[in-house]
């Protein structure tokens, strides 16, 4: 479907959460605001720990939240952002994952990525991350909107909502294949990919 950022937001929140679900948002920078405000204005309730404007996330604070504070898991998934895009905070995935690992608590680690993917690495299965949103105008730099959403489902972590009754053209069938999964949103056939060019762009005058 087309949509750019903010659209591919709600489609992760769509499909990770049911009204009066719980998320941790792990605020670094500006832009991860309106990831939680979207899940807000879906029912979802959004604890923070803020971080700052230009500083990383520590891992040791995201895992205090969890268990014992959390001993009945009502905490869905976990918010980060990979890197700010106002700021360039960058956060340390790997060692947010190996935190939350540590004390057992089955939520996802959902990672928006919009401004790093194609730009800095990224690794889904080595760093654990669950759900990773992205979008197409930047380092793919391919035309908006484009949305990138990349689902793994892991043994003992949380799964999808199967309370979904917001946004129909924005769930999710999952098809596994191992841990892999292929995503087909429901009621779209969605047109080939394409690629847009300013006409003669690769002509040289000379």
């Amino acid at each position: 479907y087309i949509t750019n950022g903010h659209g591919v937001w709600e489609a992760s929140n769509t499909n990770m959460f049911s009204r009066s679900d719980r998320a941790l948002l792990a605020a670094t920078g500006r832009f991860c605001h309106g990831w939680a405000e979207a899940a807000r204005r879906m029912g979802v309730a959004v604890d923070m720990i803020d971080f700052g404007k230009s500083s990383p996330a520590d891992p040791q604070r995201i895992a205090d939240a969890l268990p014992p504070p959390d001993t009945a898991h009502q905490i869905k998934a976990i918010l980060v952002t990979h890197v700010d895009i106002a700021s360039n905070a960058r956060n340390d995935l790997a060692a947010i994952h190996a935190a939350i690992d540590n004390v057992g608590h089955p939520a996802l680690l959902a990672v928006d990525a919009i401004a790093s993917l194609a730009c800095d690495q990224l690794h889904m299965d080595d760093w654990g991350i669950d759900v990773l949103v992205a979008a197409s105008q930047k380092g793919l730099m391919l035309p908006c909107p484009r949305p990138v959403f990349c689902l793994i489902f892991r043994q003992g972590a949380g799964g999808l909502s199967t309370r979904r009754s917001r946004h129909p053209l924005l769930e999710l069938e999952a098809t596994r294949a191992g841990h892999r999964v292929l995503a087909i949103f429901r009621r779209h056939r969605p047109d080939p990919p394409s690629l847009w060019s300013a006409k003669g762009a690769d002509h040289d005058p000379g």
